[in-house]
């Protein structure tokens, strides 16, 4: 009597399972939302037009731009995670505007160079190295934890990376 009830509750659970399976399956899903094209605090909208390309420059005559600080900050966040030694990472912001590929050659757990394709024209627009405990740009520019320095060591002001 009791493997005869055994075999009941069994096959009316994977019934209930199959069923439930099918219901959700069959549930027609809301097209996923893009990520956000620059990393926001609090609620984030969708954009609501694609972000226009940003036109690509010799890092070592022009400083950083303005409007790319939200994303350069979403990017450092990325490349902060523990890395696995000699590990390669490409397109690590897949979904974003921006391609990051991140490489650890030293055989620690930090990442140690990234690129950034920041238009996706599979040509790299931007390369970061980490060195003494910061990240530096071609150029000269080092990353102080809020924004950068130029290669004279003055904080890169907004004013003065526009064009």
């Amino acid at each position: 009597m009791y493997i005869r009830y055994q075999h009941a509750r069994n096959a009316a659970l994977v019934l209930g399972v199959t069923g439930l399976l099918a219901y959700c399956c069959s549930q027609e899903s809301a097209p996923p939302t893009p990520p956000p094209s620059s990393f926001v605090a609090g609620p984030v909208a969708a954009p609501a037009a694609p972000p226009a390309p940003v036109a690509s420059a010799t890092p070592a005559a022009t400083p950083p731009a303005a409007g790319d600080l939200a994303r350069e900050l979403l990017v450092i966040q990325r490349a902060s995670h523990q890395a696995t030694p000699n590990e390669k990472v490409k397109d690590a912001l897949s979904g974003y505007p921006w391609k990051v590929n991140l490489y650890e050659e030293t055989g620690d757990n930090q990442y140690d160079r990234l690129k950034i394709d920041k238009n996706r024209d599979d040509r790299w627009d931007d390369s970061w190295t980490f060195k003494g405990g910061r990240w530096e740009k071609e150029g000269g520019y080092a990353w102080t934890g809020s924004g950068w320095t130029g290669p004279d060591g003055q904080p890169v002001a907004a004013a003065a990376t526009r064009q």
